[in-house]
């Protein structure tokens, strides 16, 4: 009978840490900022906002998880914030190159100074229509250059009216990824991601692209997509 109870204590503590948001961004803060102090080579370290509207401590850890392992020699993120104090802070220390991409010239200038190793681009949002839906996407051309991390984490997207305004990427996957790569699609926790999320699956089926997924749930929720050189990263 002790040993039932105990299984039954267990499964319920199980769940609810599954399913209590709070709690698992703590654990992500907390493992981000461990993880932020044995890193060298990030002397400035980016921090989530108390108020959002900036990166989850669930967004930055994964991203610092595999920033670490110095295995990315190409980056394109969407949408530019504090997640591009960690990607820049990378491509300069490590001779990578970083694409940064928003709609927000102050704000991109701000956070993504142009140099050798990183290319801001500023790209206002025109409409275009993606699988029958009108939304407003980048107008630039996709990078030249086939990419190893994708972080899609723009343009905005939080108004039912704007919600599916990130579905713009699915007209550059899988054209843009190099032949082994991982994407992070962040705020999947909203409709419009969730939705992004279910066509970059199907994009992937019709082209034969092997890819393995995670979802990771904290203040905001990610999902990830691997392929098999960076599977590793779905049992953070």
């Amino acid at each position: 009978m002790r040993n039932f109870r105990s299984l039954i204590i267990n499964l319920l503590q199980k769940y609810n840490r599954r399913i209590n948001s709070a709690y698992l961004e703590h654990v992500y803060q907390i493992n981000y900022l461990d993880l932020a102090r044995r890193t060298d080579w990030l002397i400035d370290v980016p921090m989530s906002s108390p108020s959002g509207g900036t990166a989850s401590f669930s967004l930055l850890y994964v991203l610092l998880t595999v920033l670490r392992d110095k295995e990315l020699n190409t980056i394109m993120e969407l949408g530019a914030g504090q997640s591009t104090g960690l990607l820049v802070q990378y491509a300069e220390n490590h001779k990578k190159s970083l694409v940064s991409v928003d709609d927000d010239e102050y704000w991109l200038q701000l956070v993504a100074k142009k140099s050798q190793y990183v290319t801001p681009v500023y790209a206002k949002l025109t409409p275009t229509v993606i699988n029958n839906l009108s939304i407003d996407w980048y107008a630039c051309k996709p990078p030249s250059f086939k990419i190893d991390l994708l972080l899609i984490d723009g343009p905005m997207a939080y108004k039912r009216k704007i919600k599916y305004n990130r579905l713009g990427v699915l007209k550059w996957l899988p054209e843009i990824l190099n032949d082994e790569f991982i994407i992070i699609v962040d705020d999947v926790n909203r409709a419009g991601e969730n939705a992004l999320v279910n066509e970059i699956i199907k994009k992937f089926d019709q082209h034969h692209v092997l890819v393995k997924t995670r979802k990771i749930v904290g203040g905001n929720s990610q999902t990830i997509f691997a392929t098999e050189k960076y599977f590793k990263y779905l049992y953070l």
